[in-house]
């Protein structure tokens, strides 16, 4: 009988989707103010060439080169895990067990298969034993689902409206917990009211009037927890200069807008993710299923006996980014032409997640120590040049130290914290057996306890799983 071989390398990456279109609609600006973009600019919106909210065609070459750098660099570690045994029956390395996750949104299954083609760039089925699925109910474990019960065709059958978690939270804490946030986050340089006048003189004034005549600066909560004000307007244009430019979409949109500016303006659009989808009830109650597919897929059970190289590859959203930084209570920075770490006073507060960024956690199964890293593309470079043939850089996910205190204690966690070597370090347990992957899980359940359900979601994903 063969014995079972335990892959020495399992990695796990959460990716954000390609770079897309912006959607149609402005949302959440407030009463009496028009939903439509074109109504605050004069200058034409950017031509996409697809659908609101579909990944561009520079989007899907971007991510299939993304995919390309993946494969590249996991066929590395598979050679360099190659031992004696393998090398005695003439297998230099052993096939990569790759499994792709993809919500079900269109533009993160496109985004898969652009990484899944560049995968098969590289190599094909003698390297790779690749699969795909869609996984609506972990990405949206609280969206409500019509479920028949009874008998079908009887008087007993009924729709049954179920959730996969249980929100215990009310309205009135998620409220709270978002002020606290909105208070105490650091924003970026200058007013919206000062970066929406910039935006304003750049693509001129549109029917709806001057940002000026528009309270630029108030912000409110409703009561789902979501910011409403005209942030939301600088968010939305900011992503769509950045966009556009990465896309090169014809006519230029803006073309008067330098790259400084764009990213100065992005910063808004990190800062109001890290608002709305970071340490809140909400936010942590509906990441923690995917979390706890994180971690039993770094300890790999289900995969490939014969790996000694795996990677799950989940594809999702900005904010399930956000989400998955809290729950594991890591930040991280971006270096130029970001500016995310140009103003010290947010360095290291927000989760940025440019299109084709991704989170990635390596089990090393002999050492037993949890990896944790950020990789990100530069996507428009300071001179204006589109780069897209990403390698992705990588930065450390930094370790938030636990404790007692309040949420969203900012310290460095020198026990934890590996400096800045590429990537983090989450070390065994000394002396007690229990791996890196038991102290990560630790601190996953220990941030969860924090928010009322969060932690019976968790429970609830690993009765359920279908790891």
């Amino acid at each position: 009988m063969t014995k079972k071989r335990k892959a020495r390398r399992n990695h796990v990456f959460v990716f954000r989707h390609c770079v897309r279109s912006t959607e149609d609609v402005t949302s959440s600006v407030g009463t009496n103010r028009s939903t439509d973009p074109s109504d605050y600019i004069s200058a034409e919106l950017p031509e996409w060439g697809v659908p609101q909210m579909f990944c561009t065609s520079r989007g899907l070459r971007i991510m299939q080169s993304t995919g390309q750098f993946l494969a590249k660099l996991l066929i590395k570690e598979n050679e360099m895990s190659s031992d004696d045994d393998d090398e005695r029956n003439n297998r230099p390395g052993r096939k990569i067990r790759v499994r792709f996750v993809s919500d079900v949104v269109i533009r993160d299954a496109d985004t898969a298969f652009s990484m899944i083609r560049g995968f098969l760039d590289v190599g094909g089925a003698e390297l790779f034993d690749i699969d795909l699925r869609y996984d609506e109910q972990l990405f949206n474990p609280l969206m409500a689902r019509k479920i028949q019960s009874g008998l079908r065709g009887t008087n007993n059958a009924y729709n049954e409206t179920k959730y996969f978690c249980e929100k215990r939270y009310t309205s009135e804490i998620l409220r709270s917990e978002v002020e606290e946030r909105l208070a105490t986050l650091p924003r970026p340089f200058g007013e919206i009211a000062d970066n929406l006048k910039f935006l304003q003189r750049i693509t001129g004034v549109g029917r709806a009037g001057p940002f000026a005549s528009m309270n630029p600066n108030e912000i409110k909560i409703d009561d789902n927890g979501n910011i409403v004000g005209m942030v939301n307007v600088l968010a939305l244009f900011s992503q769509m200069l950045f966009y556009a430019r990465v896309s090169r979409t014809s006519p230029t949109f803006v073309p008067n807008a330098t790259v400084a500016s764009i990213y100065h303006m992005l910063q808004w659009a990190d800062w109001l993710q890290a608002v709305q989808y970071m340490d809140n009830s909400r936010a942590l109650t509906d990441v923690a299923p995917f979390a706890h597919s994180i971690i039993e897929a770094l300890r790999a059970n289900h995969m490939h006996e014969e790996s000694k190289v795996t990677a799950t590859i989940f594809v999702g959203h900005d904010s399930d980014i956000a989400r998955l930084a809290s729950v594991f209570g890591v930040r991280w920075d971006l270096s130029k032409p970001y500016h995310t770490n140009r103003n010290h006073s947010s360095a290291g507060k927000y989760a940025p997640a440019p299109p084709g960024s991704t989170m990635q956690f390596v089990h090393d199964v002999p050492s037993g120590k949890v990896e944790l890293a950020f990789r990100y593309p530069f996507l428009l470079l300071d001179s204006g040049k589109v780069f897209w043939k990403p390698d992705l850089q990588s930065t450390p996910m930094n370790l938030l130290p636990l404790s007692s205190g309040k949420r969203g204690d900012e310290k460095t966690s020198n026990e934890e914290e590996m400096g800045r070597i590429g990537h983090s370090i989450i070390e065994p347990y000394p002396g007690t057996g229990g791996g890196g992957i038991d102290r990560l899980e630790n601190r996953v359940l220990a941030i969860l306890s924090q928010y009322d359900g969060a932690s019976e979601c968790y429970d609830r994903a690993a009765l359920l799983t279908s790891w």
